[in-house]
């Protein structure tokens, strides 16, 4: 019951300090203002079309994250151990789209086979399980 309470109050504030923080934000172009915007973004789940909000960067990691559990949806072996150091996904979701010199390398999407992934938290769950 606390932790639906304090999820609740969570949202509220988020929702409510959005726009203010929003508006903050978009007055610099400086790097910090692009990371608290993807940041807000990311957590204005308040949002019923939040998740074509948020922006590529935070997009690509949850992206990643949803293909290493289907990965591990059609292999559940390999969420007990991992798939060790040369573990690797492919993307089921058809979400990383065509090549990107800033996400993965061209040998990656040639092959379908994405090993270095962007979150720390994403390696560790794919190499170690």
């Amino acid at each position: 019951m606390i932790l639906l309470l304090s999820v609740a109050g969570m949202l509220g504030i988020s929702g409510l300090a959005m726009n203010y923080i929003m508006n903050k934000a978009n007055s610099g172009d400086s790097l910090s203002s692009r990371k608290l915007t993807q940041a807000v973004l990311l957590l204005s789940v308040v949002d019923p079309e939040w998740y074509i909000n948020v922006p590529s960067s935070p997009k690509q990691r949850i992206e990643e994250f949803l293909n290493i559990l289907e990965e591990y949806k059609l292999k559940p072996l390999y969420s007990i151990g991992g798939k060790g150091f040369a573990g690797n996904i492919q993307d089921y979701r058809n979400s990383f789209g065509s090549y990107l010199i800033d996400s993965f390398s061209e040998d990656q999407y040639a092959n379908n086979s994405f090993i270095i992934l962007h979150e720390t938290i994403n390696t560790i769950f794919l190499k170690f399980g």
